[in-house]
């Protein structure tokens, strides 16, 4: 990090818009910062930002679905488009939306569970467990697929493939024929 602060801080001074690199410079100081803390504060966070980007995937999904299902019927722009193009539901780019960007976030989280143990710390009843993570997994492929977001269906296949990795070397995974078949039909 000292090595990007220093050229950040060269750049700034030798930007034609101090102003504007100055307002950066700060930004990425603060990214920073908030780095160290989420680094110091891992298990409090985690017990928060996980339900976080999942009940957040959910509304963004349902609104992105009523939205689009809306525009299709009447053929007629909604109310509720956002004006700019600067978010997760509505694609103003013509196919491709940012929704798959915020998805991939929930997706990686449920392989995880999938192929671990670990989420009985977010489920109260471990029986739920298997059929909550599927039935999620299945429900989200359609509209991440739909995404057209090429840079998410990279980070979803790598990612898969590393806690594949990572777990069969640390010897926690749990396989079994179906969470191969599933994890095999959405990234393949």
């Amino acid at each position: 990090f000292t090595i990007f602060f220093l050229f950040s801080f060269v750049s700034v001074i030798s930007s034609g818009n101090v102003q504007k690199s100055f307002e950066y410079f700060l930004l990425y100081l603060s990214s920073f910062l908030v780095l160290i803390y989420a680094v110091n504060h891992k298990e409090s966070l985690q017990k928060t930002i996980v339900p976080f980007i999942i009940t957040f995937s959910f509304i963004f999904s349902l609104y992105a679905l009523l939205l689009n299902a809306f525009i299709y019927i009447t053929q007629k722009p909604s109310l509720l488009i956002p004006n700019h193009g600067y978010q997760f539901v509505f694609s103003r780019f013509g196919s491709h939306n940012h929704l798959g960007d915020f998805l991939i976030l929930q997706l990686v989280i449920f392989f995880y569970f999938l192929f671990t143990k670990s989420a009985k710390t977010y489920f109260p009843v471990t029986s739920y467990q298997l059929p909550v993570t599927i039935i999620t997994i299945v429900f989200l492929t359609p509209l991440f697929i739909l995404s057209f977001s090429r840079s998410a269906y990279i980070s979803l296949i790598a990612v898969v493939i590393l806690i594949v990795i990572t777990l069969t070397k640390a010897r926690s995974i749990r396989f079994s024929f179906a969470k191969i078949s599933l994890t095999l039909l959405i990234i393949g």
